[in-house]
């Protein structure tokens, strides 16, 4: 079975919303636990957790077992940079990765059957790029990028990210609609409105 590490990005400042959306309450836990509990129940694949901004905040809320620590002091060189620092972790810790699985810890819609159509659909050496595809056509995260890709990943910037790789090699890219479970949470009205949809399936 190849190796697939998930990667969980948790190291902005969520400028946008004005407080730390990590940290924000999501059924008995915070949107941040709750992303993190998802990625652990793929017991087979090593979760990586980069946190930078307030990883004094949430360093306590980690698992003491399961979790891979990655601190980025340069979270404000954005996400790409946040990408980077954690697949080099990724590396040192699992050389024989066969590609990666990177979320978000704002996408609280997201589940482990969502999750599952991207490890199902992964085969070995073919130079994949498993993408969500957006209501609006576009592509994003979740997303699953084959080792091929690693050294131009460990490259990304604050100007090189996933968008300019899925670009470049739209030819080996698969879409899996997500809908409204890609919502993410970038506004106090968004993450109202996710609330909302929590209230109505609480198992969420």
């Amino acid at each position: 079975m190849p190796e697939i590490p998930i990667l969980l990005l948790a190291a902005g400042k969520s400028s946008r919303i004005g407080k730390p959306k990590q940290l924000l309450p999501w059924g008995k836990s915070t949107l941040f636990e709750h992303a993190m509990a998802t990625a652990l129940t793929f017991k087979r694949h090593p979760l990586f957790v980069v946190v930078g901004a307030y990883h004094e905040q949430l360093l306590p809320l980690i698992p003491p077992q399961g979790v891979k620590i990655v601190i980025n002091s340069q979270w404000k060189e954005g996400m790409g940079n946040s990408i980077a620092v954690g697949l080099n972790a990724i590396l040192k810790s699992c050389p024989k990765a066969s590609g990666v699985l990177i979320l978000l810890a704002d996408q609280p819609l997201i589940d482990n059957i969502y999750l599952t159509q991207f490890l199902n659909q992964v085969g070995i050496n073919k130079k994949q790029i498993i993408a969500s595809s957006y209501p609006d056509g576009s592509l994003g995260v979740p997303a699953f990028f084959d080792a091929f890709y690693f050294k131009e990943i460990l490259g990304f910037s604050r100007d090189q990210g996933a968008q300019k790789l899925m670009a470049k090699y739209a030819q080996h890219i698969s879409r899996i609609p997500g809908k409204k479970l890609l919502a993410d949470v970038d506004t106090e009205e968004a993450y109202r409105e996710l609330l909302s949809q929590l209230s109505l399936n609480p198992q969420s």
